[in-house]
């Protein structure tokens, strides 16, 4: 097998296209020569990589298409294999990147003002529910003291019976929720 540079490829087929970089560590890569019968592969010339295929190509062109067409692990080493090309693509890339970084730290900035905030309110929130509780106790007990006064007096007494339906015709009232006894659900922090 004879390894030869892209240069020997050129003269051999003059219509190769140019060949790439490893598309795995960045390195220039080599077109090698098989002989009887006469096949073609492209080799990575960084001795660690191992990227590339056997001469199995019956031409020079054909297996420089093939090893142009790979793809790797390159921009993962930074963009090597492709620095200094600006390509439509890679501005585009540059763009969406952009916009998705702007983006991020636009949420992460939103997220970080609301639990500021939620850690502001909490106190307020918990005072307000002790408050509103207090008031609820309050009602009861007013109410308490004066339900004995409301039933011994037949107008309230049906009024009070109109407030509550199905208990005037003698039907039990379905059950009803008092609002003032439903506690708030706060979701605290711990």
């Amino acid at each position: 097998m004879k390894t030869t540079g892209h240069a020997a490829a050129d003269q051999t087929a003059p219509s190769t296209p140019a060949l790439k970089p490893c598309p795995f560590c960045s390195s220039r890569a080599e077109v090698i020569t098989a002989y009887e019968p006469t096949r073609y592969g492209v080799w990575c010339s960084a001795g660690d990589c191992h990227g590339g295929f056997l001469p199995v190509h019956e031409t020079c062109v054909e297996a420089v298409k093939l090893w142009n067409r790979r793809s790797g692990s390159a921009s993962s080493v930074g963009g090597r294999a492709t620095r200094g090309i600006s390509t439509a693509r890679k501005r585009w890339a540059s763009r969406k990147n952009l916009e998705l970084a702007r983006r991020a730290k636009k949420i992460m900035r939103i997220k970080s003002e609301t639990e500021y905030a939620i850690a502001q309110l909490r106190p307020v929130r918990q005072a307000e529910q002790i408050r509103l509780e207090c008031l609820a106790k309050r009602s009861r007990a007013r109410l308490a003291n004066v339900l004995p006064q409301i039933k011994a007096d037949p107008v309230l007494s049906r009024m009070l019976a109109m407030l509550k339906p199905g208990q005037a015709d003698g039907h039990p009232a379905p059950p009803v929720k008092d609002p003032l006894a439903v506690k708030r659900k706060f979701t605290t922090a711990p």
